[in-house]
């Protein structure tokens, strides 16, 4: 049936309306929903209607302000048995030292004596001959291995020491150097009237001049290859000039000493890593840097009145005797014992 023109209109006119009733509804809900909202109070069970909220007095809120500053206060780590303040500064220190016939024969109690070691001790270890032969296997060019003991034993009890928290000393001759000196003559003393010739000493071996910068920079290559290995510290032995008047040296010897001890501290020396020399003969005196010095053949009663004779900022930390005494005279500076007195005693 078809619609009248009247009945059309008409409904026309009732959607309108309908829509503008719909309009103006979905307005109304969507005031009244944010009107509600201020009533509404989220707790852990859910959502609650309290229209007395609005009514409450909220009080007065508190100025916020920045928290106070705190004091700088010292790092620590904990190594799993004792609490150990973090600092770069040399200490005193106290242990013992390995050497090469230590080495040879009694490598499974020196590693026994190591894992029982307390947290903190100094273990030094004869690392190279002066004949120049290394114990561990170096990388440096023209190096070569001592044929009396097996250098991956000596580069895993060096790894082993390494990773405890123990202090660890390299200790290497430095101006006494068979090997170096024949592949490097130039870089020798030579003897008096000898055309050039190297001297010899009763080892059968040559020592190197201190003012020969290819000595330093193997010295310097040396002491960082020692650094990489986990070594805190390298002492270097026989860094002196040999006690005869047969070398050929124009120069003033204790001021040559001297200079290349400063000279090694200033090039391998860090903040981790010490650079340390043996005193003897024309040696070194008290170096400025990361150094220390170490003395062998002190009596006890002479203990006092040797390291006077140097002059570290800090003679507990900056004098180390070497000694197989256990007279407490020794114990106002570092001292360092065979590690077999360790393993006997």
């Amino acid at each position: 049936m078809e619609l009248t023109y009247r009945t059309r209109r008409n409904l026309r006119r009732i959607g309108i309306i309908a829509l503008v009733v719909a309009l103006v509804s979905t307005v109304i809900w969507g005031c009244w929903l944010v009107w509600l909202h201020r009533y509404i109070v989220y707790t852990r069970d859910g959502a609650v209607i309290d229209f007395g909220l609005a009514d409450r007095d909220p009080g007065e809120g508190q100025l916020a302000v920045p928290p106070e500053e705190s004091e700088t206060v010292s790092i620590y780590y904990n190594d799993g048995s004792e609490l150990e303040n973090v600092d770069i500064s040399l200490r005193q220190i106290g242990g013992y030292y390995i050497t090469f016939e230590m080495l040879q024969n009694d490598m499974d109690t020196i590693r026994a004596t190591i894992d029982a070691l307390p947290v903190g001790t100094a273990v030094m270890m004869e690392v190279k001959s002066i004949r120049g032969s290394y114990y561990y296997t170096s990388n440096i060019e023209g190096t070569y291995a001592s044929s009396g003991i097996e250098q991956t034993d000596v580069d895993a009890l060096i790894a082993d020491i390494a990773a405890r928290n123990l202090y660890f000393i390299a200790s290497v001759p430095a101006f006494r150097d068979r090997n170096f000196g024949a592949e490097n003559v130039g870089a020798g003393l030579p003897f008096v009237g000898g055309n050039g010739a190297l001297w010899v000493d009763s080892s059968n071996c040559y020592w190197l001049d201190p003012t020969s910068d290819k000595v330093i920079e193997y010295l310097t290559t040396l002491s960082k290859e020692l650094k990489n290995l986990g070594f805190d510290e390298v002492v270097f032995t026989d860094f002196c000039f040999p006690d005869t008047s047969e070398i050929v040296f124009s120069g003033n010897k204790v001021t040559a000493i001297q200079a290349a001890a400063s000279q090694l501290v200033a090039e391998a020396a860090t903040d981790r890593f010490a650079v340390s020399f043996l005193a003897t003969g024309s040696t070194v005196k008290t170096v400025a840097g990361r150094s220390r010095l170490y003395l062998t053949g002190v009596e006890a009663s002479d203990a006092a009145g040797a390291a006077g004779a140097y002059t570290p900022e800090d003679p507990a930390a900056g004098i180390v005797f070497l000694t197989d005494s256990f007279d407490t005279r020794y114990e106002a500076f570092g001292v360092l014992r065979p590690m077999d007195s360790a393993i006997t005693g």
